[in-house]
């Protein structure tokens, strides 16, 4: 007797055993199969012993691989075999309207996805109760009739996977909305593919769950971005066909709709059992659950938005304007017929200027990768010296304040004013825990961490009438947590006696006392703190302190500093020599939570290692969910407060309150931040580490 180890890259696995039954993992599939066998497989080579097959077939039904080594192409149809095994077992359960299974995209495979269509309110809170006693994690999905809840967007249908039966689909228009299911969803442990778009339209019906979240589960194995039908294919072997995702969701829905929906949630379910196992292999469970729990601060900062002063930005930017305008015209003819946005032009220009592309001023200015004349601000900031006096005044007078208005008005006039809810009057950005390898927020539609610090602009971020702003912020975050991560004594003292670390760090490198440490010198010393962190070298520092923070100083002076630097810090050579070491031996490195930032060995790949990585991840990763923590903690300390978390900016949080309780919201915001910190490091010093205030608007902290 043989026996045959079937294994299909879809969520089937099924063993064909001695005892002759089909044993799958997933799907109603138990039935005597081995009947089908000897109709597809022939004139296999006797063996003494029980032979033992695996035939790996992909979705077309072609063998890729089979254990059997004397197999001679002698599988007459696997893609049948396949389908005769997924439909075994195949039956409409009694008393359930249950639709056929639904044929697995991308193959003629039928799968045994079944899904039960639910329109009537006491039917879907029964069989939602029943899924809450149960206990399991469910698949959810939702379909709406739009992106936006805050702009009047519905749910119209819920999908629920449980791990056996069909999928629930609910007619959400038939029952009474999400609201009507509040008390059984509540309850109910789920989990969704980008989970705060879910989380955001149960929110707006007043439903209270934090949902499983495969999207991050992803991101903390692998630092990507991906959608589900890109992790289907990477872990399931599945192929989604995603094109009725923007389909008409508001009318009558039709059959392949609502296969389509109940697809959604299943696989869901399944990718997350396999997500959550790599991550417990990968001792990420804690970085894990304090990105669950952020959720709900992120659902709600996108659901309120940050009030915008439109009429005051259309002021701005006739001022701006105005101003763009004025330096275009003191140009003048020097620079009459260039397009001041062209680099081809600028550069042709400047080679004119700088004496011909022979010249030595020439060689000397700053070049791009391909060696054409460099022509950003910054290039020209740094050029500066090499042109002739008289242009030299043109350059810092009329051109670099043209191009900063221009670039102020590119950037921040129509294209931000766009994001403008015309039902809301409000900025609802998009705040992403998913969108850097390090686990840092990273913000779109529009990016308010772009917003310049200029009062001008962040004042046209104001809280409305009869309410307020109380903004907290870390104070020098990465570098306590860089402090903490390498031991370093001096400033984790430093910390703890609520001292001036960069005036301690000037004092230092100049010979003097910290009180007598001037505005300047503690501008060099933030450089270096910050610059020197993350392993720049000595030109690198040079230029560095002088983008960053307006402080000119020359090579040699940025070697010197670096030297005297690691010999006051002597902690963070060490920490870099251990970290670049045991990073690039084991192409990996780790936050302090467990997130793991795996790299490539080609310096091709987007994320070849590089020392800088190395020294970076742990410390902005050990920043990021520092404030993970913290936000994981807000809603319920503010959940009896008319108050909103409206924006995370780096390390500042914007909460929008009302002015009878912002007393209490900044200690409540104080209490989460200082929390937060102590959830990932909890021997770290919080003297000095949050500084909240009433703002009435961004520019106002």
């Amino acid at each position: 007797m043989k026996s045959f180890h079937i294994i299909i890259p879809f969520p089937v696995f099924v063993f064909v055993g001695e005892d002759q039954t089909v044993e799958p993992t997933e799907g109603a599939l138990q039935a005597s199969f081995w009947e089908v066998l000897p109709s597809y497989c022939s004139d296999m080579q006797s063996t003494d012993e029980p032979a033992r097959e695996t035939l790996i077939i992909d979705p077309e039904g072609t063998l890729i691989k089979s254990n059997n080594h004397s197999r001679k192409d002698n599988l007459k149809s696997p893609q049948s075999l396949v389908a005769s095994v997924a439909a075994v077992g195949n039956k409409e359960l009694e008393g359930q309207h249950i639709q056929p299974p639904l044929a697995l995209p991308g193959a003629d495979t039928p799968l045994e996805i079944s899904y039960r269509l639910i329109t009537d309110i006491t039917a879907a809170k029964e069989a939602l109760d029943s899924l809450v006693v149960k206990g399991d994690v469910v698949g959810l999905d939702l379909e709406t009739t739009g992106l936006y809840p805050h702009e009047g967007a519905k749910a119209r249908l819920l999908q629920v996977s449980p791990k056996d039966g069909p999928v629930l689909v609910i007619d959400l228009f038939q029952v009474g909305g999400l609201s009507a299911l509040k008390k059984p969803l509540q309850k109910l442990k789920a989990v969704a593919h980008n989970a705060v778009f879910e989380m955001k339209f149960l929110t707006a019906a007043g439903v209270a769950l934090t949902l499983d979240c495969t999207l991050l589960a992803n991101h903390i194995l692998t630092g990507q971005m991906s959608k589900l039908s890109d992790l289907c294919a990477r872990y399931l072997g599945v192929s989604l066909d995603k094109t009725l995702q923007t389909s008409d969701w508001s009318g009558d829905l039709r059959d392949d709709q609502l296969k389509y929906a109940a697809a959604d949630a299943y696989y869901t379910r399944l990718l997350f059992d396999k997500l959550m196992l790599l991550v417990e292999q990968q001792g990420s469970e804690r970085v894990y659950t304090v990105c669950k729990e952020a959720q709900q601060a992120v659902v709600d900062m996108e659901l309120a938005g940050m009030p915008f002063d439109a009429v005051a930005h259309k002021i701005l930017l006739e001022k701006l304007t105005l101003e763009r305008d004025g330096y275009q015209i003191a140009l003048g003819e020097d620079l009459k017929g260039i397009n001041l946005n062209s680099g081809k032009q600028l550069g042709e220009w400047l080679t004119r200027v700088l004496g011909g592309d022979t010249s030595a001023k020439f060689s000397k200015w700053p070049k791009t990768p391909t060696g054409k004349l460099a022509t950003s601000e910054k290039d020209f900031k740094k050029g500066l010296r090499l042109l002739p006096k008289s242009t030299q005044g043109l350059i810092t007078e009329a051109f670099l304040p043209y191009k900063e208005r221009e670039k102020q008005i590119t950037s921040f006039g129509e294209s931000l004013k766009k994001f403008l809810s015309p039902v809301t009057n409000r900025i609802h950005a998009s705040f992403k825990m998913t969108g850097t390898r390090t686990g840092r927020f990273s913000c779109s539609k529009p990016n308010l961490q772009q917003i310049p610090r200029d009062k001008v602009f962040r004042a046209l971020f104001k809280a409305p009438e009869g309410r307020t702003f109380v903004i907290a912020d870390y104070s020098q975050m990465e570098l306590r947590v860089a402090a903490i991560v390498a031991h370093e004594g001096k400033l984790l003292e430093a910390y703890k006696e609520g001292k001036d670390t960069h005036a301690i760090t000037a004092g230092m490198l100049l010979n003097k006392n910290p009180e007598d440490v001037t505005k300047q010198e503690r501008q060099l010393a933030k450089a270096i703190n910050f610059g020197l962190l993350y392993g720049q070298g000595a030109k690198g520092l040079k230029d560095y302190a002088s983008s960053s923070y307006g402080v000119d100083i020359s090579e040699s002076e940025a070697k010197d500093y670096r030297e005297a630097w690691f010999k006051a810090y002597p902690a963070f050579a060490t920490w870099h020599w251990r970290e670049r070491s045991n990073s690039e031996k084991m192409m990996a490195v780790t936050t302090p939570l467990g997130r793991k930032r795996c790299f490539s060995a080609s310096s091709q790949e987007e994320d070849h290692f590089s020392a800088t990585k190395a020294y970076n991840t742990p410390i902005q990763g050990g920043a990021a969910e520092v404030m993970l923590a913290a936000l994981g903690r807000l809603p319920d300390l503010l959940f009896n407060l008319d108050a909103k978390p409206i924006a995370v900016i780096h390390d500042e949080v914007i909460v929008e309150s009302s002015l009878d309780d912002a007393p209490r919201v900044i200690k409540v915001l104080e209490d989460a931040m200082v929390q937060g910190m102590l959830d990932v490091f909890p021997d770290a010093s919080t003297l000095g580490l949050v500084e909240a205030n009433i703002a009435s608007s961004w520019a106002d902290k």
